[in-house]
């Protein structure tokens, strides 16, 4: 897999992307899966990352959010089919 600076992927089309990423749309092979865990490791946070304080304010403000949407019923709006 490329190491290189991935900041400017937003602009490349989507073959273009593909093929830097070494994917196509149907996602990895098991594979190269199995090799980019192995050289990669997991994606998971690092115990260290898990007691961030930035992290549990924005989870603690996404909840706050989800609670205030459900008390004024949005989430049934989004929820009710367009006629």
């Amino acid at each position: 897999m490329p190491t290189e600076n991935f900041k400017d992927h937003y602009q490349l089309n989507l073959d273009e992307l593909l093929e830097k990423l070494q994917t196509t749309p149907a996602g990895l092979t098991n594979d190269v899966a199995t090799e980019r865990l192995l050289a990669f490791g997991p994606n998971q946070l690092r115990e260290e990352q898990k007691r961030n304080p930035m992290i549990i304010l924005l989870l603690i403000a996404a909840l706050v959010s989800g609670v205030a949407l459900a008390d004024h019923g949005i989430y049934r709006s989004l929820l009710q089919p367009v006629a």
